[in-house]
């Protein structure tokens, strides 16, 4: 009865709006990928066309293999040795700068890198006159690539695994005390079959990741033996405009990634974003053994190595004077004002639709008795989902086969773009804002229907104070990725329309040096910035509201 009243209350537009925005997603997914299908050139396909993508999928596949080994390994065994020390100020550092990995762009990541394995990086300037630079591995191909993947992917590794360990229950802990358990029964008994429930959905989100790469393997490729499905399609429209092989391409991937996303869903992956703090440390007959502290120091080293010291150096070696010459630049402001525009617009567009398709989603989950809400239901969740299916690139292609003889592309890009940034991040804020919303929506729903509080009243009153916080993290995030973005723009870019990752990959191709580093420390502080901003601004207006 609670679920049918729940359903019942409110009017019909505020029930069925996020249905009807969820159908039109769909649709849309429907059409641009109708084009890519139903291209004339997809279902005419060689043996020498197939020989030709088979070699991609290779080498996508070994660089996304090794790159998630790599990432769920150290971000696992650095989980486990900053739980065991349980330092304080080393577990900070560390974590937050695996919040960080998440807003930084994929482009200063790539500067980042370079930073220290370049030609001019910290590795070969130090071992400049040792033997030992004739064993550093080249600046650029498959070795760069996957560090780079690991900077990002490796502290999403580690928060699951601090949040997972912390879920363990006390008495485990005091029970392997008692028991003086060794380093490798506390990993064998306790620790892996927790892990191990996690594991399989965040490695196949991670491979999918470095398999979709495309922004790293552009900047740190060094040529077609490191390749990606994305990076093929980007160089068959951008510099030949060979629509035919862009179109197999994106058909041959989305199959790919499709069948991956299948594979995750037999995995469901449990609450793991719990608390990270440590609350069984004196429990660990293990934390004061000699050989274990030697072993954790030695991880964390590698994980700050890897994840921390080329954003830190990158920003220690830069010289402001030589990157002066980029304020100079009308490029660098008018693409400063695009990116900004794009990034904060595309924010907003995203959060207040993610608002309007989980209020309805949630509306129908508590009268789920109905084969049509369970198909409502069905149909929200599908469109909430669906846009990870589909990578930027692949977006970007059939923008244009769908458009091309539509409408004038370079003219358009600015909205191409944006539809692109809204509908890319609206997976992620999706994921940040139901839960709470959920919570909140259920509690007040009594309590707005006593009081005779509706529609914005309630949002503005009830709703919205309570989860301002997640809401404000869904904005920064939003914004922070559409910001960073290089996907959609590498595509649609042009001298009358640029963002700042796209001018950043042009001068560290032409120029390097000083400019580029500037740019990439200006990109990383901005998006940080867009991050907080939105944070703040959220909580502001949310005193400001309660105070009303």
């Amino acid at each position: 009865m609670m679920s049918y009243n729940y359903l019942k209350r409110g009017n019909n537009f505020e029930k069925y709006l996020g249905v009807f925005l969820s159908s039109c997603l769909i649709f849309f997914a429907i059409v641009i990928l109708s084009k890519l299908l139903l291209f004339e050139s997809v279902i005419d396909t060689s043996p020498t066309d197939y020989q030709n993508v088979f070699r991609i999928f290779k080498s996508a596949i070994i660089q996304a293999f090794f790159s998630t080994l790599l990432s769920v390994a150290l971000g696992i065994f650095a989980g486990i040795a900053v739980y065991r020390r349980n330092i304080v100020f080393v577990k900070n550092v560390l974590i937050f700068f695996s919040f960080l990995a998440m807003i930084v762009p994929t482009t200063v990541a790539a500067i980042g890198v370079l930073s220290i394995w370049g030609r001019k990086g910290l590795l070969r300037e130090y071992f400049s006159d040792s033997f030992i630079i004739d064993f550093l591995p080249s600046p650029y191909g498959l070795f760069t690539v996957i560090i780079a993947h690991t900077l990002f992917n490796a502290p999403l590794m580690f928060k699951i695994t601090l949040s997972v360990l912390n879920g363990i229950p006390s008495h485990h802990w005091k029970l392997a005390a008692v028991n003086s358990f060794k380093i490798n029964h506390y990993f064998k008994w306790i620790e892996w079959p927790a892990l191990r429930k996690v594991i399989p959905q965040v490695s196949g989100l991670i491979f999918l990741l470095c398999f979709t790469s495309f922004a790293i393997v552009l900047m740190l490729g060094g040529g077609p033996k490191v390749t990606t499905l994305e990076l093929s399609i980007y160089t068959a429209l951008k510099f030949s405009f060979d629509l035919p092989t862009a179109s197999k391409l994106c058909v041959f991937q989305l199959i790919f990634c499709g069948l991956i996303l299948l594979i995750l869903g037999k995995f469901p992956l449990k609450n793991w974003t719990g608390s990270i703090i440590n609350t069984n440390f004196y429990f660990r007959s293990d934390k004061k053994d000699y050989f274990v502290i030697i072993i954790d120091w030695i991880i964390i080293l590698i994980f700050s190595f890897i994840v921390i010291l080329p954003i830190i150096y990158l920003i220690a070696k830069l010289n402001f004077i030589n990157g002066l010459m980029l304020f100079e630049r009308d490029i660098f402001w008018s693409s400063l004002k695009n990116s900004l525009f794009l990034s904060i617009i595309s924010a907003l567009f995203t959060c207040v639709l993610s608002l309007i398709i989980l209020n309805t989603k949630i509306r129908i989950s508590n009268n789920l008795e109905s084969l049509n809400s369970k198909i409502l239901k069905s149909i929200i969740d599908f469109s909430i989902s669906l846009y990870l299916l589909i990578p930027p690139i692949v977006l970007g292609t059939s923008y244009f086969l769908l458009f091309n003889k539509i409408i004038n592309i370079s003219e358009n890009a600015f909205i191409l773009v944006l539809i692109s940034n809204i509908l890319l991040s609206l997976p992620f804020s999706c994921r940040v804002l139901e839960g709470k919303l959920n919570e909140v929506l259920n509690s007040h729903d009594y309590l707005s229907s006593a009081l005779n509080i509706k529609g914005w009243n309630k949002f503005k009153r009830l709703t919205f104070p309570k989860i301002s916080r997640e809401f404000g993290f869904a904005l920064g995030l939003s914004a922070a990725l559409s910001f960073g973005d290089l996907g959609v723009i590498a595509l649609f870019g042009s001298e009358n329309f640029q963002t700042l990752p796209w001018v950043l990959y042009q001068i560290t191709n032409r120029y390097g040096g000083g400019e580029s580093d500037l740019l990439a420390i200006l990109i990383l502080f901005i998006s940080i910035l867009l991050f907080f901003m939105f944070m703040s601004i959220s909580k502001f207006i949310s005193r400001c509201v309660s105070n009303a």
